[in-house]
């Protein structure tokens, strides 16, 4: 008895250790089945993950900017804006009741408007061309240059200087010569505005501050003042876009939005608002608001949002070379010179920083490192996919021919067991 009981403990020991190993391999196969599971789902989570992102990216490319410095064969030059500081003539104010600055609303109850329209009152009380400029052109030639005359408000009646040429020499012999005159006794300058040719001078502050350069250049001293160019190509971008028409200009855009807005608040029209339509106010009742509005939207942005940027900017900088009175300039006259001293110019462009090679290069890297996904294994795997469908297609094909044999059979064999039974 003693010798046949120890080797059924035995047995019974092995067995129990056999089912151990057992439920041990087999939870470790199902451990190791959900872990593969939780990174697969991982990998596929982060490669759905980045290649939306690239997807994201492809449709709004990122933008980047590319700094170079070029020489041109040429130079083109900016328009100039000369107007006079102070704008308007002391007597003829004094004839017709307004004191020394036209912007204050309350000067202007006690103008004559049955006297004297507001359009004859502003030719009489700004200068003219003569008593502006006596001589202005470019490159030793005025017909190298053609000039336009604007009014204003504030700066009274301006002249626009705009080349005609682009010159291939550099110096001030090749730039701007404007010989100024003026005639007041206390304080007199000049507000000289550098722009670009597609652009007007625009009194307004907002606007002006990032499109145009001021010099105020006193009576009685000579100014050389040389240039230096920075043109600006952006992309037109769904998120930021611009305007591609080279001669498009936002500056002239937001001028014309702010008019039709001072005209939407207005019954009247006043000779600085071009291309209105409206009858000049002869009132101060009906002068009372343009001024207003005129005024309040000097120191707004609010037409910049219907306005798009334009996708070619060129800036002009000015640097002052050399300043001084000069005694050889005639009486109440000051002279300018404006000019390039490099043809070199600092030529900064936008470009897209994301395109479908880029977006190929990401997409298979992200398959290739989280899934281990080439192309020879999409090649397989399409490969596998065709010889499945086909291997269907076929067993498919040979199931309806066989049922079709089966039922035509046993149409045939229908006649003979009617035949039979008629038998």
């Amino acid at each position: 008895m003693k010798l046949s009981t120890a080797p059924k403990f035995g047995l019974a020991a092995d067995s129990e250790e056999k089912q151990c190993w057992i439920i041990a391999c087999a939870t470790t196969s199902w451990l190791k089945q959900i872990l593969k599971l939780i990174v697969l789902v991982a990998c596929m989570t982060a490669v759905v993950f980045q290649l939306s992102e690239c997807i994201l990216k492809l449709h709004y490319p990122p933008v980047s900017t590319r700094t170079e410095l070029k020489i041109n064969t040429t130079v083109n030059y900016p328009a100039l804006t000369i107007c006079r500081n102070p704008a308007y003539k002391d007597a003829v104010l004094k004839k017709y009741n307004l004191g020394p600055s036209i912007r204050y609303t309350s000067e202007w109850a006690k103008f004559p408007y049955d006297k004297i329209s507001l359009s004859e009152f502003w030719k009489e009380a700004t200068y003219t061309l003569a008593e502006s400029i006596n001589q202005y052109g470019m490159a030793g030639s005025i017909n190298h240059t053609h000039l336009e005359e604007t009014m204003n408000f504030l700066s009274g009646r301006c002249f626009t200087i705009k080349p005609e040429i682009a010159t291939r020499q550099i110096g001030s012999d090749a730039g701007y010569s404007v010989l100024l005159r003026h005639t007041r006794p206390t304080s007199p300058a000049w507000n000289l505005y550098v722009h670009q040719v597609t652009d007007d001078m625009i009194e307004n502050s907002m606007q002006s501050s990032a499109v145009q350069e001021l010099i105020i250049l006193p009576v009685g001293e000579m100014a050389h003042v040389k240039m230096t160019v920075h043109q600006l190509e952006r992309v037109n971008h769904p998120k930021s876009p611009c305007n591609p028409d080279r001669k498009y200009s936002s500056a002239n855009c937001e001028e014309r939005c702010r008019w039709r807005k001072i005209e939407a608040k207005s019954a009247c029209s006043v000779p600085w608002m071009p291309g209105s339509d409206l009858p000049e106010c002869n009132n101060y009742t009906s002068l009372l608001p343009v001024i207003v509005e005129y005024l309040k939207f000097n120191t707004s942005n609010e037409c910049s949002a219907q306005c798009p940027k334009p996708c070619y900017i060129t800036q002009f900088n000015t640097f002052i070379v050399n300043r001084a009175r000069d005694a050889t300039l005639p009486s109440g006259h000051s002279q300018i010179y404006l000019f390039h001293t490099s043809k070199m110019f600092t030529w900064v462009r936008e470009h897209w920083d994301y395109d479908l090679s880029r977006f190929v290069a990401d997409a298979g890297g992200s398959l290739g490192f989280l899934l281990g996904v080439s192309v020879l294994s999409l090649l397989s795997m399409l490969g596998k996919a065709l010889q499945i469908f086909t291997c269907c297609a076929r067993t498919k094909g040979a199931d309806a021919a066989s049922n079709n044999t089966s039922r035509s059979s046993s149409l045939n064999s229908f006649p003979n067991i009617i035949k039979k039974e008629k038998f």
